[in-house]
C-alpha cells in the first residue's frame, strides 16, 4: 500500500486580502478525497502585503483607482489606471456574452488589445502579439464543454451536483474590487510584485530538502503569483521540486504579456502542471496553447450561477476535488 505521509500541499490565494487560516475550508472541501493530515497542509499568505484598503471608483465603464494600498509612483498609477480599465473592461464583456443563451465563443480580437499595448509600457517590448489573450478570451464560456473528448490530458467530468446556491448578489463578479482588486498593484510595481512572491517562496523553501512531496493548489490571481515564484525558483532554490501545480481559475491567459517570464513555459521544477476552469467563469480559462499546462480540465460550476468563480471550492464539488486533483496526487 503506498504511503502518502511525506506530501505536502501549499494552498495560494487570490485577491481579497486575506487572512491567516483562510485555506481551512478548501481543506475541508478537498480532504475526503486525500485523507492527509493536518500538518500536509501549508498556505501561502500574500494579502498582508496590503495594509491600506485599495480604493476604486464606483463607475463600472471607467473604473479607476483612487487610492492604492501600497504606494504606487505617479507613472505606476497611471499604467495601474490604465491596465485596470483593461481587463475589468474584458473580465466583464466576457462574463455579460457567457450568459447569453446563443453565445458560441466568438470574441472579436479588439476587446483585449489595450492590455498588449499596456504591456508594451510597462515592459519595454516594442513588439508583440495578443493571440494567447484573444483566443483564449474568445474560445471561453458557456461552451466549455466542447473540449470534452480531446486528447493530450483534456477532458470534462461529470458528477453529482448541488442544488443552486440562493443569489448571492454580493458574490457577484461586477466591480473592479471583485474581479482584478489590488493585484493591479502587483501587476504594475516590482516592488510589490517582490514582496507577494515572497510570501510564497517562504512556504516553499522550507520543502526543498528532498524529503517530501509537494503540491501547489493556487486559487485565481494567486495562480500568478505561484507561476512566477515558481520560475524564480528555478535560480533561486535549484534543488526544490514540485511533483504537481495545480491552477483553478487562473488569469494567467489575460495578463500573459505583463508577467516576467512570458513564453508559457512550464517551470522546470514542475513535474505536472493540470489545469481547470469551471465553465462561465469569467476570469478562469484554459491555458493552452498559451502555456505549457500537462492537462487542461472544463468542468461543470455545480450550479454555482452566481459566483462561478469561487465553484471549485464548492463542498462535495467531485469533479475538481476527487476526480482531478485527488487522482493525481495518489496516483503518483
Amino acid at each position: 500500500m503506498t504511503t502518502h505521509s511525506t506530501d505536502r500541499i501549499v494552498w495560494i490565494h487570490g485577491i481579497g486580502r486575506q487572512k491567516a487560516g483562510y485555506s481551512l475550508p478548501w481543506r475541508q472541501a478537498f480532504n475526503p478525497g486525500l485523507n492527509f493530515e493536518e500538518n500536509q497542509y501549508r498556505e501561502a499568505l500574500w494579502g498582508p502585503i496590503f495594509t491600506a484598503e485599495t480604493i476604486f471608483s464606483a463607475a463600472l465603464d471607467t473604473p479607476s483607482l483612487l487610492q492604492s494600498s501600497t504606494p504606487l509612483n505617479p507613472a505606476e498609477l497611471v499604467k495601474a489606471n490604465e491596465l485596470l480599465r483593461s481587463l475589468t473592461n474584458t473580465i466583464q464583456a466576457r462574463k455579460s456574452a457567457q450568459q447569453k443563451p446563443d453565445f458560441t465563443g466568438g470574441w472579436p480580437g479588439g476587446v483585449v488589445n489595450n492590455v498588449s499595448e499596456i504591456s508594451k509600457n510597462l515592459t519595454g517590448v516594442a513588439s508583440g502579439t495578443v493571440s494567447n489573450v484573444g483566443g483564449m478570451a474568445g474560445s471561453a464560456g458557456t461552451l466549455l464543454a466542447s473540449k470534452i473528448g480531446q486528447s493530450d490530458g483534456e477532458s470534462s467530468h461529470s458528477g453529482t451536483r448541488n442544488q443552486p446556491p440562493a443569489p448571492d448578489v454580493a458574490a457577484m463578479l461586477t466591480m473592479p474590487q471583485d474581479t482584478v482588486g489590488e493585484f493591479v498593484e502587483y501587476l504594475v510595481s516590482p516592488k510589490v510584485r517582490i514582496q507577494v512572491k515572497e510570501k510564497l517562496k517562504e512556504q516553499l523553501r522550507q520543502l526543498a530538502d528532498g524529503n517530501t512531496i509537494n503540491s501547489i493548489i493556487a486559487h485565481s490571481w494567486g495562480t500568478v503569483v505561484a507561476y512566477e515564484s515558481l520560475i524564480d525558483l528555478e535560480k533561486e532554490l535549484p534543488d526544490f521540486r514540485l511533483r504537481h501545480l495545480f491552477t483553478l481559475g487562473s488569469p494567467l491567459w489575460l495578463v500573459q504579456l505583463l508577467l516576467d517570464e512570458r513564453s508559457g513555459r512550464k517551470p522546470k521544477n514542475v513535474e505536472q502542471w493540470i489545469n481547470v476552469t469551471a465553465q462561465g467563469d469569467p476570469i478562469g480559462c484554459w491555458l493552452k496553447p498559451g502555456f505549457e499546462v500537462d492537462g487542461d480540465f472544463a468542468v461543470s460550476n455545480y450550479c454555482n450561477q452566481v459566483n462561478t468563480h469561487a465553484s471549485y471550492f464548492l463542498p462535495n464539488n467531485t469533479e475538481v476535488q476527487r476526480d482531478i486533483v485527488a487522482k493525481a496526487i495518489l496516483q503518483q
